[in-house]
C-alpha cells in the first residue's frame, strides 16, 4: 500500500511539473513588451529643370515645399541628392544641396542611375514611429508561475498614443519650440501700469505699424527666396514656426 502511495505521488508531481513548464514563456518578457518602435523610411522626389538653368523655378520650389511638408521632414534629416553626370547636372546638384542644407536638412551626394536629364533626384531618409501589434494571447495572464508581465501589457495604451498624435514623427523627433509669447504679454501689463491707453498711445501704434511692416517684409522675403532655403525652412515641421 505504501509503495502504491509513493508511486502515485511521483506520478502526480511529474504531471504538475509538465503543466508548469508549458505556461512559462520561451524567453524573458521585457518590462514593457509593446513599445512604439522606430524604423527607417525613404521618400523619393524628383526636381525638374527647364533649359540650361541651374536654379529651379518657382513651381518646382513649391512642389519641393509640399513634399517636405507631407513627408514631415525635420531639421537634421538626411537627403540623398543625385543628378546626371554632366557639368550642368553637378551644378544643379550642388545648388539643391545648398538649398536643403540652409533649410536645416543634411544633404549627401548619391548616384541614381535612373535619374533623367534636366532632373535632380532626392531621397529623404526619415526615422518614423511604428505602433505595436496587439491581439495574440499565447500565454494567459493568470497562468505564469514566473509572475512575468502579460505579453499585451501596454499595447492598447501605446496604440492610443500613436493614434492621437496628429504628426506621427512627433513620437520620434520633437519639434523646435517657437518664439515665446511672454514679451507681448508683459508689454500689455507695463502699458496698464503706466496708465497708457493701448489705442491712443503712440508707442502702441508704432508697435502695430511695426508688426505690419514686419509682415510685409516677411512676405517680400518669402517671394525673393524662391530658390533659397528660408521658404523651405519655414514650411518644415519642427523648424520653430509654431506649427
Amino acid at each position: 500500500m505504501r509503495a502504491f502511495t509513493l508511486t502515485s505521488m511521483l506520478l502526480a508531481s511529474f504531471t504538475l511539473v509538465g503543466c508548469v513548464g508549458t505556461a512559462d514563456p520561451p524567453s524573458a518578457i521585457p518590462e514593457s513588451p509593446n513599445p512604439i518602435t522606430q524604423k527607417h523610411a525613404e521618400y523619393p522626389f524628383e526636381l525638374r529643370f527647364f533649359g540650361n538653368t541651374v536654379d529651379p523655378d518657382r513651381n518646382e520650389i513649391d512642389r519641393l515645399q509640399g513634399f517636405l511638408q507631407t513627408s514631415s521632414a525635420r531639421p537634421g534629416d538626411k537627403v540623398t541628392v543625385s543628378s546626371e553626370n554632366t557639368p550642368l547636372g553637378q551644378n544643379r546638384r550642388a545648388r539643391i544641396s545648398d538649398i536643403l542644407a540652409r533649410a536645416g536638412l543634411a544633404p549627401i551626394s548619391g548616384v541614381d542611375l535612373r535619374v533623367g536629364p534636366n532632373a535632380v533626384s532626392l531621397v529623404l531618409d526619415e526615422i518614423v514611429a511604428v505602433a505595436p501589434e496587439c491581439g495574440p494571447w499565447p500565454i494567459y495572464a493568470g497562468d505564469q508561475p514566473q509572475n512575468a508581465p502579460s505579453l499585451n501589457l501596454g499595447c492598447a495604451l501605446h496604440n492610443n498614443i500613436y493614434q492621437m498624435a496628429v504628426d506621427k514623427r512627433d513620437l520620434v523627433v520633437g519639434r523646435t519650440p517657437g518664439p515665446g509669447d511672454a514679451e507681448p504679454g508683459m508689454r500689455a501689463v507695463q502699458t496698464y501700469r503706466e496708465g497708457k491707453s493701448p489705442l491712443g498711445d503712440s508707442s502702441g501704434a508704432g508697435a502695430a505699424g511695426g508688426g505690419g511692416g514686419a509682415a510685409t517684409t516677411a512676405a517680400t522675403n518669402a517671394v525673393a527666396a524662391a530658390t533659397g532655403a528660408s521658404s523651405l525652412a519655414n514650411t518644415m515641421p519642427g523648424s520653430g514656426n509654431g506649427q
